[in-house]
């Protein structure tokens, strides 16, 4: 996929982001900008901590047990939702939380 970020300068992008987005509905000005919200709610992802926390075998089985696909995140599965939010390609994904969790919140 040929990604490459897209949005405005940071500063002008923050204040739309606040002026925009006000509960419970957006403002009609962001329909006129290419801005988007958008966030990533990650799982348990192997890192040097969970890599320590999986050395106990009750903590790993409960919390193994939790996802559908019955192992932990890499940090790039991560990496990868973000560089697809970041791409051309999610042009019109906007105001979603993205969760990478293996299937726990299906639980």
């Amino acid at each position: 996929m040929g990604c490459r970020p897209v949005g405005r300068e940071r500063q002008a992008a923050g204040h739309t982001a606040r002026s925009c987005f006000v509960w419970p509905r957006p403002s009609r000005r962001c329909r006129t900008t290419e801005l988007r919200a958008n966030s990533i709610s990650p799982g348990l992802i192997e890192t040097n901590q969970t890599r320590e926390q999986l050395k106990d075998p009750e903590w790993a089985s409960a919390m193994l047990g939790k996802t559908l696909l019955g192992r932990l995140g890499r940090p790039e599965e991560v990496a990868n939702v973000a560089l697809f939010l970041a791409c051309e390609e999610s042009s019109y994904v906007t105001g979603v939380d993205i969760v990478v969790d293996g299937g726990m919140k299906v639980w």
